[in-house]
This record gives C-alpha cells, structure tokens and sequence, in this order.
C-alpha cells in the first residue's frame, strides 16, 4: 500500500509531520510508518475523548463541555453513530461505504451551507461492531408539555448509575424578527442565575416561518428544582422579559435517564395586564408628585 500526499490534503499532513511534502510513499519507506503513527495517534485521541464521555445508554453527543466532558447538545444524532461505524470500520483496516463527494477536488476559502439538487436513495446499512453494543438499557423516551410534569418511559437494566448531570433541552416557541435573539435566564447558576447578562442563548437553527423555535441544551444536576424565563435580546440590546409566572421544572434524577426535552411558549402580557401596568405607573407617578 501507499499513502499520497495531495495539494489539498498537503495542510493536514503537515500538521501532524510539518517536513513531509506531495507525493506518493509506499509502505516500505519511513515516511509512510510515521505518517501512518501520526494520523493514528491523531485519530484515536478524538475517539478516546468520545469513549470517555460516552453516556452508559450508548448515546453519542454532538458537543462536550471543554473543562468537565458533561454532554452539551443532541445526543442522538445519526451522522454520530455514521461517523463512529466509518472510524471504527477503518480502524479495522475496512474500507467502509463512501458518504463523500466524489467531484469535490478543493478546499473551498470559506465555509458555508449549499443544497444538492439530484435523486436521492436510501444509504446502505452498516454492521454495527457487536462488542461496541451497548448493554445497558435503551435510552429514555422523555417528554413534556409546558410546566406539566415530564413523561419519562425506560427500559429496566441490571446496573445503572445515575448520571452527574443531564442534558436538559429547552424548546421556545416564540415569533421572532431579524435582529433578535431568544435566551433563557433562571435561578441557578447554569442558567444565568437570573442575571440577563449571563442568559443562555439559544439557536433558531430549527426555527421556520410555520415552527418558530428556539431551542438550546443546558447541563443541569438531577433532582434540581429550576425556575426560569425567557428573554427577547433586541440587536441594540434591549431585553424584554416574557409575562409571569415562572416556569418551573425538576430535572429527572432517575439512573437511566441522561437527556430530556421541556417545550414551552413566548408568555406574552394580555392587554388588561399591559393596562393595569400603566394605571400602576401612573399612580406612582401621582404618589410622587
């Protein structure tokens, strides 16, 4: 075999072996034994960080926190468990099933999102590898409505350790306009403890004209009972608080359970409310007169 040293891959090789240059090096030379180590090293040291993160469900989060590993965003994505078959197929010296383009032959200067426009097929399934199957239980189907009590459903495990923090996932409905940004604030400390300065924000990537959402994943302590609001950040950086009362919710504290979802909605102030409001105002103003 031989590994080939490309204009366009030139940047990642040096990396790893700043002297190496383009070219073709055959297995036999020195040069391919330590690039060969060097991407290696390179490549488990991402896996080892997923390994020693990964929840005992076998859920596989996008993001970690920098300083304690705690999971911070989606924790069920398919292209995480497409990426870890790929790596894990190559890693046995496999060559697994292609999710590439095959005309892309440059780095592009900068990064941004295109479409694909052509006929789509049903990608092929791989074998997942049976000593990475998780043994413990399924992951839990949790939901809410509101500040109702969530609903959680899992399955029953021989040995479950209840997880230091779980991935508490906050959806807001609320119509928004160019410009502004929805946050979260609330009593504890991960969420800002109700300094709007220190608000969570959270991300309209889901958001669209007939779904309006917000969302964004907090690491919390489980059985912490939390209060919270949502904010409007104007671009001038004008805060508007939605109407009472606080929403209140208590994260799970079951050994199963590492995520789960609270959907809420923009709480805006009735128009008697916005006129009692005033009348209060203006009978301060009188007071002081």
């Amino acid at each position: 075999g031989s590994i080939t040293v490309t204009p366009t891959s030139l940047a990642f090789f040096k990396d790893l072996s700043p002297s190496v240059a383009t070219g073709t090096y055959a297995s036999s030379t020195s040069t391919y034994t330590s690039l060969f180590n060097a991407v290696e090293a390179y490549a488990d040291g991402y896996v080892n960080v997923v390994a020693t993160y990964a929840q005992s469900n076998g859920s596989l989060s996008e993001q970690f926190n920098r300083a304690s590993g705690v999971p911070l965003s989606a924790y069920d994505l398919t292209w995480s468990y497409a990426a870890f078959l790929t790596a894990a197929a190559r890693r046995a010296a496999v060559v697994p099933y292609s999710w590439g383009e095959p005309t892309a032959s440059s780095v592009p200067a900068t990064c941004s999102y295109t479409s694909a426009y052509g006929t789509y097929s049903t990608a092929t399934t791989g074998i997942w590898p049976p000593n990475q199957t998780p043994v413990t239980s399924l992951p839990p189907v949790t939901t809410t409505n509101g500040d109702n009590p969530p609903t959680t459903k899992t399955s029953t495990s021989t040995s479950c350790t209840t997880p230091s923090s779980i991935a508490v996932t906050f959806r807001e409905t609320v119509t928004t306009i160019y410009g502004q940004t929805i946050k979260i604030v609330g009593c504890v400390a991960p969420l800002g403890s109700w300094n709007p300065a220190d608000a969570i924000t959270l991300s309209a990537r889901e958001y669209t004209s007939s779904n309006p959402v917000w969302t964004g994943t907090v690491a919390l302590a489980p059985g912490t009972v939390i209060m919270y609001k949502y904010i409007n950040v104007a671009s001038t950086g004008a805060v508007t608080w939605e109407a009472d009362p606080n929403h209140t919710f208590t994260v799970p504290a079951s050994c199963a359970t590492t995520a789960v979802t609270v959907s809420n909605s923009w709480q805006a102030s009735s128009r008697s409310e916005r006129g009692l409001s005033l009348r209060k105002a203006r009978h301060v103003e009188r007071l002081l007169r």
